[in-house]
This record gives C-alpha cells, sequence and structure tokens, in this order.
C-alpha cells in the first residue's frame, strides 16, 4: 500500500494495522461469548490460538483487559481464567472443573499465557483457590458429593505438602478445610481434636466442626505425623482451633469419691513420694543434661523448686471422672472415666488424682507410668525427648527412690547428685523445731528411746520452751535420780556436739499409723480388758481407757517421779501436766479436764504431804519456768498453760495455711508424713524395733483368729490367716533391719531373706518350706481360679494337719519374739 492510499483511508479513519489493545478487547469478547454446541466451542478455540500467535509477537502488551476473565482454552475447548491454570499439574484429571494444566497444545503460547497469569507449578493459592469455589458451591447442601471428595482430598493432600517456613501467606486471605461431617469450614471455625477420644469425642461432633483425621484419606503419613506443626505454620487468622484451647477437662467433682485408705493409700503415698524425693528431681537433671549436653545451665534452672510438697499433690479416688467446659458451660456427654488427672489450681499448684488401683496388671502399669511421664514432661515444658520419657517411664514405676539410680545407671545416664531441701527433707540436728510442730511432740513419759531415733529434745540452756532436732546415738540405761531412778541416753545436737540426757528432756513427735497390705490384713482383734489397763499411760490414746484406771496408772507414775531428784521430778511434772492438758486433747476436752482436774488435786495432795514430812521444796526463782530450780508447783501451772495454748494455736494456724494453699482441701497435720523422703508406700518412720514390734503383735492376733478356726470346716481361713500371721511375722525383722514391707514377695521368698539376717533366724526357711506343703498360701485359699474345676478353696484342704500348721507357725513368731528380744 503506497502513501498515497494509506494518507487516503487514515482521513478516513480506517485502521491499516491491527493493534495488541484491539486485540485483547476482542479477546475478552470472545471468551464472554455464549459456546453452547460443540461447533462453536471449535470455532472459539481456533479464534483463541489465533490471538495468542498475533499476541505473542507484541513486545508489550496490556493485560489488565482480559484479567478475570476466562482467556486460557483447556481441556473439552472450554475457557479458564488463567489464575486456575498451570503448566504442569499432577493428577490433573482430578481438580477439574476448578483448577487445570496448560494443554501441550499451547505450549508454543506459554510465554504468553504466564504473562496473562497461568503459573508453572501449582502453589498454596491455587488450593485455597479450588477449596474457597468447592465451599460456595456445597454451602446448602448437607455434605459434599463424591467428585467433590476426590478433588478435596487430592487439594489438601498437596496443600499441606507444601507448607514449609518459606511459604509466603501475604496474599491468602481464606482457608477451607474438611471436618468430620463431610464438609468444608473456614479454617479459623475448624478444631483440631488434640484431646477428646471415644465417646466424649462423639458426643463433641454436634457442638465443634472438628478438622478429619483419617490418615488413609485426606492425610499422607508423612503429613499426618506432623500436622500439629503444620497447622502452626499457617497465618494466625487462619489457624484452626486446638481443642485443648477452648475447652477445659476438669474433674466432675459429683462423681469424684475419695480412697477408701485415704493417707494410708499405698498406691497414691508411693508416687507422691517417688515424685518429690531429692532422688527423683536429681534424675530428672540428669535426663536433661543426659540429651542437652551444651544446655547444662538451662537444666539446672529446670531443677528448682519442680516439684514439692507445697507445689504436688498425689489424691487417690475410688472413681475418676471428668468432664469437658466450654465458654464455662459444661458439654453434656462428656463425662469419661480416667485412670489418671493432672489439674493445676490457680496459684500453680499440680494436684495428680489415681484411680486406685489394688495391684497393676502389666499394660495398666505401662498405661499410667506412661501417662505420668507425660505429665511430668509438660511440667518441664515438654523438654525431654523420645528416649529420655522412656527411661522417666521406667523411674516412675521404682517402688523406692533409691531403686533410681540404677535405673540411670542401666540406660547409661550419668547422675550428678544434688541436696534439695523441701518439706519432705526430715531437718538436720541442732534446727530448732518450728512453733507449728511443738503440738506434735509427744507428751508421754513413759516412752523409752533407742539408738538412732530422731527426736525432739528441750534445749535448757534457753528461756522457754526451745526445741531442737536430735537424734539418739546410745541408750546409756537407769541411773540414780535421787532416790530413783532415771533413764539416760546420750544424743547428737548437730555441729559435733553430743549430750548426755534423761528420757524426760527427749520426745517422740507423734507417730503416723500406717495400714499394712490393705488387700490382706485382717481386722486388729480388741484388747483384753486387763491389757488394756495395763497400757493406761504408755499409749497416746489414754481416753479408750476407763477413768477409773488411767487415775490408778496416774497414782502410780506420780509416786514414782516424786522418788526423783528435784530436777528431773518438774521435767516429769510438767510433760504430765502438758500430756492430759484440754488443749492438747482436742475433741476429748470433756475427758481430759475430769483428769486434768485429778492430777493437779494429786500434786497439791503430795506437795501437802511433803510440807508436813518436813521435806518442802519453794521456788528459788521467779517469773518464767526455770528447769534447774525447785517449786511449788502451782507457780508454774499459768505458764503451762500458755504454753499447751500455743501449741494449739499455732497448730490450728499452720493447718489453716496449708488447707488454703491446697485450694481449701483437707491437710493432715502429722510431722512424719510431712517430712518424709525415704519411706515407701504407707510405711511408717516410726523407729526400727518399735515398728518391728508393732508389725509381730498383729501376727499373733492373726495366729490367734487362725486358732479359732479349727475343726471349724473353714481350713482355707486358717490356712490365710496363718499366711497373715508368718508373713507380718517376718515383715517386722524386715523393719527391725531398716527395711519395709513388700509386697512383691511371696512368703517363701520373705523367709529366705529373713534367715540371712542371724542364725538364730535360720530354721524360718525350713519351716514356711512345711507350712507351705500343708497348703498355707495367700491367694490358692482365696480364689476359685487356682483350683481346677469344679473346686473352691474349702474343699482343697480337707487334708490338712491343722494343728500342726499352728504349731509350725506359732514356732516361727515364737523364733521372731526371741531374736526381737535382743534389743
Amino acid at each position: 500500500m503506497d502513501e498515497n492510499t494509506k494518507a487516503i483511508l487514515a482521513r478516513l479513519r480506517v485502521q491499516t494495522t491491527l493493534s495488541a489493545q484491539l486485540v485483547l478487547k476482542n479477546l475478552s469478547n470472545v471468551c464472554r461469548a455464549e459456546c453452547n454446541t460443540e461447533k462453536t466451542r471449535e470455532t472459539r478455540a481456533d479464534v483463541l490460538q489465533q490471538m495468542y500467535s498475533y499476541l505473542l509477537k507484541e513486545k508489550s502488551i496490556e493485560t489488565e483487559y482480559v484479567s478475570g476473565l476466562p482467556v486460557v482454552l483447556v481441556e473439552g475447548n472450554e475457557v479458564a481464567e488463567a489464575q486456575h491454570v498451570v503448566v504442569s499439574l499432577n493428577n490433573w484429571r482430578e481438580f477439574r472443573p476448578y483448577l487445570y494444566r496448560l494443554l501441550p497444545v499451547l505450549a508454543p503460547y506459554r510465554e504468553l499465557l504466564e504473562k496473562f497469569g497461568v503459573k508453572v507449578e501449582p502453589t498454596i493459592h491455587h488450593y485455597a483457590s479450588v477449596l474457597a469455589r468447592i465451599y460456595k458451591e456445597t454451602t446448602q447442601k448437607a455434605t459434599l458429593q463424591p467428585n467433590h471428595i476426590k478433588t478435596v482430598i487430592r487439594v489438601i493432600r498437596c496443600f499441606f505438602q507444601l507448607l514449609d517456613e518459606s511459604v509466603d501467606f501475604s496474599d491468602l486471605k481464606e482457608l477451607h478445610l474438611p471436618c468430620t461431617d463431610g464438609k468444608l469450614y473456614p479454617s479459623n471455625i475448624v478444631v483440631f481434636n488434640d484431646c477428646a477420644t471415644g465417646e466424649s469425642l462423639q458426643a463433641l461432633q454436634g457442638t465443634f466442626h472438628f478438622l478429619v483425621d483419617r490418615l488413609g484419606d485426606y492425610w499422607s503419613f508423612e503429613t499426618y505425623k506432623n500436622l500439629r506443626k503444620l497447622l502452626l505454620l499457617l497465618p494466625v487468622d487462619l489457624q484452626p482451633k486446638r481443642l485443648s484451647d477452648i475447652i477445659r477437662e476438669q474433674l466432675d467433682e459429683s462423681s469424684l469419691q475419695p480412697c477408701s485408705y485415704g493417707v494410708h493409700c499405698e498406691f497414691q503415698s508411693r508416687l507422691e513420694e517417688l515424685l518429690v524425693a531429692p532422688e527423683f528431681q536429681d534424675a530428672l537433671v540428669a535426663l536433661l543434661r543426659w540429651q542437652n549436653a551444651d544446655k547444662e545451665a538451662e537444666a539446672d534452672r529446670a531443677h528448682v523448686g519442680l516439684f514439692s510438697l507445697e507445689q504436688l499433690e498425689v489424691i487417690c479416688c475410688e472413681t475418676l471422672c471428668t468432664v469437658m467446659f466450654h465458654q464455662s458451660q459444661c458439654l453434656e456427654g462428656t463425662q469419661k472415666a480416667k485412670t489418671m488427672f493432672v489439674e493445676t489450681t490457680r496459684d500453680g499448684k499440680q494436684h495428680i488424682y489415681l484411680l486406685h488401683q489394688e495391684s497393676l496388671g502389666c499394660r495398666q502399669a505401662v498405661k499410667i507410668f506412661n501417662t505420668l511421664a507425660e505429665e511430668v514432661n509438660k511440667l518441664l515444658g515438654e523438654r525431654l525427648c523420645t528416649k529420655a520419657m522412656y527411661v522417666l517411664s521406667e523411674i516412675l514405676a521404682c517402688q523406692e527412690p533409691e531403686e533410681i539410680a540404677a535405673v540411670l545407671n542401666d540406660h547409661k545416664v550419668p547422675l550428678q547428685k544434688f541436696t534439695l531441701r523441701h518439706a519432705f527433707t526430715l531437718p538436720d540436728p541442732g534446727e530448732k523445731v518450728p512453733e507449728e510442730w511443738h503440738d506434735s511432740l509427744d507428751m508421754n513419759i513413759l516412752h523409752s528411746f533407742m539408738s538412732r531415733d530422731y527426736v525432739g529434745y528441750l534445749d535448757p540452756s534457753v528461756q522457754g520452751e526451745h526445741y531442737v532436732y536430735a537424734v539418739v546415738l546410745e541408750d546409756l540405761g537407769l541411773q540414780q535420780s535421787g532416790t530413783g531412778q532415771v533413764h539416760m541416753y546420750r544424743i547428737d545436737v548437730g555441729a559435733g556436739q553430743q549430750l548426755k540426757v534423761s528420757t524426760h528432756d527427749l520426745y517422740h513427735f507423734r507417730q503416723c499409723t500406717p495400714a499394712s497390705d490393705s488387700s490382706k490384713a485382717l481386722v486388729l482383734m480388741q484388747s483384753p480388758p486387763d491389757k488394756a489397763a495395763a497400757a493406761g499411760l504408755s499409749g497416746g490414746d489414754w481416753y479408750q481407757q476407763p477413768l477409773s484406771e488411767v487415775k490408778k496408772k496416774l497414782d502410780a507414775c506420780l509416786a514414782e517421779i516424786w522418788s526423783l531428784s528435784e530436777e528431773e521430778r518438774k521435767k516429769a511434772i510438767r510433760r504430765l501436766y502438758l500430756c492430759y492438758h484440754p488443749d492438747k486433747n482436742l475433741g476429748q476436752e470433756v475427758l481430759a479436764n475430769e483428769i486434768f482436774k485429778y492430777l493437779k488435786e494429786k500434786i497439791e495432795e503430795m506437795e501437802n504431804k511433803g510440807l508436813k514430812d518436813g521435806s518442802s521444796w519453794g521456788p528459788k526463782s521467779s517469773g518464767s519456768f526455770n528447769r534447774n530450780h525447785c517449786g511449788n508447783f502451782s507457780n508454774y501451772w499459768s505458764e503451762w498453760d500458755q504454753q499447751a495454748h500455743q501449741h494449739q494455736q499455732r497448730r490450728q494456724e499452720f493447718t489453716r495455711q496449708r488447707q488454703s494453699g491446697r485450694g481449701g482441701r483437707s491437710f493432715t497435720y502429722n510431722f512424719w508424713s510431712f517430712h518424709r523422703s525415704r519411706t515407701t508406700g504407707c510405711q511408717s518412720k516410726c523407729p526400727g524395733v518399735e515398728e518391728a514390734r508393732r508389725w509381730l503383735r498383729q501376727a499373733e492376733y492373726d495366729l490367734r483368729a487362725a486358732a479359732n478356726q479349727v475343726a471349724n470346716d473353714s481350713t482355707e481361713w486358717l490356712l490365710y490367716m496363718t499366711y497373715q500371721a508368718v508373713e507380718k511375722a517376718l515383715t517386722a525383722v524386715e523393719y527391725k533391719q531398716g527395711g519395709h514391707f513388700d509386697s512383691n514377695l511371696s512368703v517363701t521368698m520373705l523367709a529366705a531373706k529373713v534367715a540371712m539376717h542371724g542364725q538364730e533366724l535360720t530354721a524360718i526357711r525350713d519351716q514356711v518350706s512345711k507350712l507351705r506343703q500343708h497348703g498355707m498360701d495367700n491367694k490358692k485359699t482365696q480364689y476359685p481360679k487356682y483350683h481346677s474345676p469344679p473346686t473352691i478353696p474349702n474343699e482343697a484342704f480337707h487334708t490338712c494337719k491343722e494343728k500342726e500348721v499352728l504349731l509350725l507357725g506359732q514356732e516361727i513368731l515364737d523364733t521372731v519374739q526371741r531374736w526381737l528380744g535382743q534389743w
């Protein structure tokens, strides 16, 4: 075309060249045109490819003309927006009609189409767009149809495979996720179940939209394993809520039933004592250092104050259930029976609730100790790795804190011991006894003491009541005092200082009254009247004796006291005065008042008698009580009254503080249970010989009960009670040797152990063996499952020689009695 022609056409406003802008406008019109027939769709496809070819030659084009329009040719001669098309798309058929691959025939136009918005690989934005479109299409539908489900499964898998810390979420405004009811929901109202199971989960389905958790469908194994972490990579406003963050599991107090054994529950006590033991805290530090060799400082910080009486309480229950709360509302149907539940109080203290276990099967034990290990790890900030958790579970299965070191050694975990002082550690000799424990000092004057006893000592070098902790080193026997005798001892009061003191200077801390293995113990038979009276003043429960007998024993005791030197007499009278003071006998004030009045009258009577005999001794000092000078005792009653009142007052204040610190739950005022550190289960802190005699005393009653079954057609009961008697007698030997009751040992194993403690005990092994041959047992005598049907225990021992069994049992008890008599 010549220049003249071009000029004419220009004046007529006829375009002689085709602009890219015009082609793009026409392209937008073509894309919007309805093509309802195969022929029209083919025509559109040809036109689009010609336009692509033309625009490809253009150096620059303004793509805003086609933004948001279906300008890309896809399968079936359909068209789609560029943002819904990618060059490479695996399993592309499952994404249609929401996401397409670029047709191979359009490969020559790839550069142009990428300018329109086609991406090489699908991104999280592509997948999120697919989910959003399906969500809009199905909002009003009850569930997704099969093709939707197939697409959603594929999209979800691909979406989470792309998630990592480098993903750019800046343009991601919405995300929809599949839930267990078969529909899609906005991700920020979806709930990720991280705590509910079984019936509780089923009950919550109507309240929450739970993210699907079926491993085989929506999630690959790798994704499912890391799903919790992957969800945290999403923008905060798009993250599903964790169920544990929006509901609160708490005790169903209406169904909570405390353990019938109370503070004597061996299961509860063993675990609590293990958790607060210094050995356990040392083990936690060792585990942290073992797995983090370069983070010792962090481990040290974690070590301080992790577990203590102030921060932890173990509570055993016969029934234990929890319920779920959401926005302060109890969720119906969420009650769940539990074997363990850990509750953190508002002040940060930990209450570990346990379902009582008489005995632990293998599976139950693994479950409990693994669950407890998880809870301990939570308190540590979930810093323990898998291998450390394995070791921790084994540590929690230990019967005694002393076993922990062996567990660490087995796993080659280096152990460095630390000395931690907390409420479960006995104070050192010489330390002052705090006033809150003055009421736990036993004022009984007839107590005897033995080597290694841990006692209170009233220091005469300090004015007023000043008790310190002490350890008895040696029994020096009876020594002359006035015209009478008093027992003397050598004690350790710390700092290398040893003192020679009398029995009136020393005080037992009131003993706890633990139970033996509750599943086996027989009921203690009531003492005959004569023995009860003989107990008189020697027991703490004096008010259980007839008043006439108590008064009779008081008369005898005062007569003996009056024969002592003036110094010992005053110390002994003060103890008697406080022992029966009404303020120190809570709940027995009426009886205490009567005995207390009688005691003061008898003291005045004996003082008056001394005046007549010319043996008066008057006060040589005034003011507070001076233990080195004598005086009329009535001059000191006011001071002693004040001391008794202060004992009661400090105890009550201390108890109230402890209850407040335990969320209002009861606190048992017991020196030994408060300070225990190395006892196991319900084991007593009583001195070895004293506790041994207590067990032997019960063994005697058990054997007496067995004798009542002779010729009573109850041989199985005779054998069972004999087993009880023998087991307790042998356990008495263990207590004397510093051991304790071990329910894991059979009586045969226990006899073999006892036989090693002395030549005079060696015959016990053969005696127990003979008893076993007669049928003595604690299981075969009780349970039919240990016999072949149809035999039951009552029918299994007709040939047993009952009298021989009793004689053998009595021989064992006599042997133990003689052996204990040496101490």
